[in-house]
Protein backbone atom coordinates (compact mmCIF):
# COMPACT_ATOMS: atom_id res chain seq x y z
CA UNK A 1 0.00 0.00 0.00
CA UNK A 2 1.42 3.92 -1.04
CA UNK A 3 -0.16 6.36 -0.41
CA UNK A 4 1.87 8.50 -2.49
CA UNK A 5 1.27 6.42 -5.89
CA UNK A 6 -2.39 8.08 -7.22
CA UNK A 7 -3.21 4.82 -8.38
CA UNK A 8 -2.77 0.95 -8.09
CA UNK A 9 -0.16 -1.33 -9.80
CA UNK A 10 0.20 -4.74 -10.53
CA UNK A 11 2.74 -6.88 -12.12
CA UNK A 12 2.07 -8.30 -15.53
CA UNK A 13 2.92 -11.81 -14.55
CA UNK A 14 -0.39 -11.79 -11.51
CA UNK A 15 -2.74 -10.69 -14.00
CA UNK A 16 -4.42 -13.95 -14.90
CA UNK A 17 -5.15 -14.92 -18.82
CA UNK A 18 -8.70 -14.59 -18.71
CA UNK A 19 -8.82 -11.00 -17.48
CA UNK A 20 -8.88 -8.65 -20.31
CA UNK A 21 -6.34 -5.50 -20.19
CA UNK A 22 -7.82 -2.26 -22.04
CA UNK A 23 -5.37 0.11 -23.17
CA UNK A 24 -4.24 3.24 -20.94
CA UNK A 25 -5.24 6.58 -22.18
CA UNK A 26 -2.60 7.95 -24.54
CA UNK A 27 -1.92 10.68 -21.77
CA UNK A 28 -1.37 8.55 -18.94
CA UNK A 29 2.41 8.26 -18.55
CA UNK A 30 4.12 6.20 -15.59
CA UNK A 31 7.38 7.27 -14.06
CA UNK A 32 9.16 5.59 -11.13
CA UNK A 33 10.55 7.60 -8.27
CA UNK A 34 14.27 6.68 -9.92
CA UNK A 35 13.00 8.87 -12.75
CA UNK A 36 12.57 6.02 -15.48
CA UNK A 37 9.75 5.53 -17.36
CA UNK A 38 7.37 2.62 -16.62
CA UNK A 39 6.52 0.21 -19.05
CA UNK A 40 2.77 -0.44 -18.97
CA UNK A 41 0.23 -2.82 -20.82
CA UNK A 42 -3.07 -1.21 -19.98
CA UNK A 43 -5.70 -1.59 -17.41
CA UNK A 44 -7.52 -4.31 -15.89
CA UNK A 45 -9.68 -4.58 -13.04
CA UNK A 46 -9.47 -7.58 -10.44
CA UNK A 47 -11.02 -8.58 -7.38
CA UNK A 48 -8.17 -8.99 -4.23
CA UNK A 49 -8.72 -11.38 -1.71
CA UNK A 50 -7.25 -9.44 1.17
CA UNK A 51 -8.71 -11.92 3.85
CA UNK A 52 -10.91 -14.84 3.38
CA UNK A 53 -13.77 -12.62 4.11
CA UNK A 54 -12.50 -9.40 2.90
CA UNK A 55 -12.94 -9.39 -1.21
CA UNK A 56 -12.31 -6.16 -3.02
CA UNK A 57 -12.30 -5.10 -6.49
CA UNK A 58 -9.96 -2.73 -8.31
CA UNK A 59 -8.70 -1.36 -10.83
CA UNK A 60 -5.00 -1.61 -11.48
CA UNK A 61 -2.45 -0.71 -14.24
CA UNK A 62 -0.72 -3.41 -15.48
CA UNK A 63 3.02 -2.93 -15.51
CA UNK A 64 6.29 -4.18 -16.75
CA UNK A 65 7.61 -7.66 -14.27
CA UNK A 66 10.53 -6.68 -12.39
CA UNK A 67 9.22 -3.41 -11.13
CA UNK A 68 8.71 -4.41 -7.79
CA UNK A 69 11.15 -6.05 -5.66
CA UNK A 70 9.24 -8.40 -2.98
CA UNK A 71 6.00 -7.62 -4.01
CA UNK A 72 3.28 -8.07 -6.84
CA UNK A 73 1.91 -4.53 -7.05
CA UNK A 74 1.36 -1.71 -4.86
CA UNK A 75 -2.15 -0.87 -3.73
CA UNK A 76 -2.63 3.19 -4.30
CA UNK A 77 -4.43 6.33 -3.00
CA UNK A 78 -7.07 5.33 -5.34
CA UNK A 79 -7.56 2.41 -3.58
CA UNK A 80 -8.09 3.94 -0.15
CA UNK A 81 -10.40 6.15 -1.77
CA UNK A 82 -12.69 3.94 -3.01
CA UNK A 83 -12.98 1.55 0.27
CA UNK A 84 -12.59 4.35 2.38
CA UNK A 85 -9.73 3.35 4.00
CA UNK A 86 -8.61 3.81 7.95
CA UNK A 87 -4.82 2.94 8.42
CA UNK A 88 -3.79 3.01 11.94
CA UNK A 89 0.24 2.21 11.39
CA UNK A 90 0.87 2.44 14.99
CA UNK A 91 -1.38 -0.40 15.58
CA UNK A 92 0.02 -2.33 12.44
CA UNK A 93 -3.85 -2.22 11.00
CA UNK A 94 -6.42 -0.97 8.47
CA UNK A 95 -9.63 -0.77 8.52
CA UNK A 96 -12.23 -1.46 5.19
CA UNK A 97 -15.87 -0.92 6.86
CA UNK A 98 -15.60 -3.22 10.08
CA UNK A 99 -13.27 -5.40 8.92
CA UNK A 100 -9.54 -5.17 10.98
CA UNK A 101 -6.52 -6.23 8.58
CA UNK A 102 -3.16 -6.53 10.22
CA UNK A 103 -0.16 -5.11 8.51
CA UNK A 104 3.23 -5.47 9.15
CA UNK A 105 5.49 -2.47 9.81
CA UNK A 106 2.86 -0.57 8.15
CA UNK A 107 2.48 -2.27 4.92
CA UNK A 108 -0.06 -4.49 3.57
CA UNK A 109 2.11 -7.48 3.17
CA UNK A 110 -0.08 -9.91 1.87
CA UNK A 111 0.24 -11.98 -1.17
CA UNK A 112 -2.56 -10.25 -3.15
CA UNK A 113 -4.99 -13.63 -4.73
CA UNK A 114 -6.03 -12.09 -7.97
CA UNK A 115 -9.33 -13.60 -9.66
CA UNK A 116 -11.03 -12.34 -12.77
CA UNK A 117 -13.77 -10.14 -11.90
CA UNK A 118 -17.17 -11.61 -11.43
Amino acid sequence: MDSGTVGSLIAESCVPPTVKVEPLPSNLKLTAVTGHRIRTAGLATLNNELESDVIVKQQFVVCEDGLFNRFNGLLGYDFMENYDVILRPKESVMYIGEHEIPLMSGILYYRLSYRAQS
